[in-house]
């Protein structure tokens, strides 16, 4: 996933990994922080194997003296690889990066700034107030009305989603 919006990013990882419907939610996976890779052994096919799935966050920080190995696991992992990285780190121009562009570009999407529109933005945040109030349904935050406005932004309502 390029993305603009790391917020929204996550999100979106969130809701694919635990709606029902999707399916990824019985299935096991790792986040792996992507500059925190520093042995390319660490990329081995069989050390991963355990998982169904691998999220490799900050893609775009990946050290190009691990793109081969990330080359054979994303070739030969039987599971299902996802990833983000930066817009603005325009991987498809940098000399140095272009290499991990050309091993994902038939997979890339791109997620939208929500936060640049208001309309989109709005939505967004109904939504998330709509998840925050599930979650606690035995407090006094059922009645939507209760919640203020200016009490969450975006962000915050994220980070609570996601702790």
């Amino acid at each position: 996933m390029r993305t603009q919006d790391t917020a929204f990013s996550g999100y979106i990882l969130n809701y694919l990994i635990n709606d029902v419907e999707i399916g990824l939610s019985s299935k096991t996976f790792i986040i792996i922080p992507a500059e925190d890779i520093q042995n390319p052994d660490s990329l081995l096919v069989e050390n991963l194997s355990g998982f169904d799935i691998i999220y490799f966050k900050n893609l775009d920080k990946l050290s190009p003296m691990i793109y081969r190995e990330f080359y054979k696991l994303w070739k030969n992992f039987e599971g299902i690889i996802m990833g983000d990285y930066s817009y603005y780190s325009f991987i498809d121009f940098d000399s140095q990066k272009v290499q991990l562009f050309h091993i994902i570009k038939d997979s890339k999407i791109d997620l939208p700034m929500i936060t640049e529109e208001k309309a989109v933005y709005d939505f967004i945040v109904s939504k998330l107030k709509d998840e925050y109030i599930s979650l606690f349904q035995t407090t006094d935050f059922k009645n939507i009305d209760k919640i203020d406005s200016d009490l969450y932004d975006f962000e915050s309502v994220i980070k609570m989603l996601m702790s």
